[in-house]
């Protein structure tokens, strides 16, 4: 006999007489959003909880469980980015959730999840995170993302002052997972530019939530892109 934790939870499709895809994915975001929002963990999907046996999964799941095709699929539903990789082994895959920055919630009504739906790990198990346990979440993220913009702000106060404030030197967005791709040449004053106004000149900008990291350097990116021509 197996048991599932706290940090890690097992799925086994092999004996479903019929599986519908949005089903699927629907019942898989509720777990691996739950993780992201706690403190990450692991789905083993292909494992039995009771016996603690391997079994191969249909071939539709490990279809569907293709890294790239489903984390689209995820972050469809998603109003933040959820960071997790997905990995067959003989039959079986793993599925491996990073902690988000944010907390994670349905953005669009879903196969049985509502627009709003907040999921979180607890007993063992994913549950719909409300009232106290809502409330708790909001407030451990809002504290852990302060605390990372109060590191980030000495690093780039420093490099500011010691000259360093190109995009390259500076270096501080790996962690808050923003992906940023140009051909121009500018790209490097856009980022500059992003920096000092929020570390320098106090602009408030959420610098954690991924969608917003993009509509503000597209905005920059414009911005200067006119002032160019």
């Amino acid at each position: 006999m197996t048991v599932e934790t706290q940090e890690i939870e097992y799925k086994d499709f092999s004996k479903s007489r019929s599986l519908e895809k949005k089903a699927f994915v629907s019942k898989l975001f509720k777990e691996i959003t739950a993780f992201a929002n706690s403190k990450g963990g692991k789905i083993i999907v292909g494992k039995e909880d009771k016996t603690g046996d391997l079994n191969a999964q249909p071939k539709e799941v490990i279809e569907w469980l293709d890294n790239d095709i489903f984390t689209s699929a995820i972050n469809r539903i998603s109003d933040n980015l959820v960071i997790f990789k997905c990995e067959e082994k003989e039959g079986f895959i793993t599925i491996t959730v990073q902690e988000s920055d944010d907390v994670i919630s349905a953005s669009v009504d879903y196969k049985g999840i509502n627009k709003g739906d907040c999921f979180l790990r607890e007993n063992h198990q994913a549950n719909l995170a409300k009232g106290n346990s809502l409330k708790k979440l909001i407030e451990r993220k809002t504290i852990s993302i302060d605390s990372r913009l109060n590191e980030l702000r000495k690093i780039v106060h420093h490099k500011f002052v010691i000259g360093e404030n190109t995009a390259s030197l500076l270096n501080i967005f790996d962690s808050l997972v923003v992906g940023l791709e140009s051909n121009d040449e500018h790209i490097s004053t856009v980022f500059d530019n992003l920096v000092k106004q929020q570390f320098i000149c106090s602009y408030n900008l959420p610098l954690s939530k991924y969608t917003s990291m993009q509509m503000h350097l597209q905005t920059i990116d414009s911005i200067i892109k006119k002032i160019a021509n």
